[in-house]
């Protein structure tokens, strides 16, 4: 029982750190993206989360007011795809 009250006055407490700060969002706010990339389309497979080329991206906010912000994103990546990899078996025919 000792536990149960001890853990609701800590609670109580935390609950009012955070109610009593101020806070303030960031004006500029950059970051990268590492990820990958895959083709979805008429040729190759049919797996839509399935990445097999590298990807890399920049992204920059700018936060002007609370109502408005400018974003800038820049991601590169390549794209490729054989039928051969394909499951569906008209597209291994097609070998394109």
């Amino acid at each position: 029982m000792q536990t149960i009250i001890k853990m609701r006055r800590v609670y109580l407490y935390i609950c009012l750190v955070f109610c009593a700060l101020n806070s303030n969002a960031q004006i500029n706010e950059l970051g990268v993206f590492l990820g990958g990339s895959n083709y979805i389309g008429d040729v190759g497979p049919t797996d839509y989360i399935s990445p097999n080329e590298p990807a890399f991206g920049v992204i920059y906010k700018w936060n002007r007011s609370t109502r408005h912000s400018y974003r800038f994103s820049y991601f590169q990546g390549n794209i490729s795809s054989k039928d051969m990899d394909s499951d569906v078996p008209s597209r291994k025919y097609e070998n394109l």
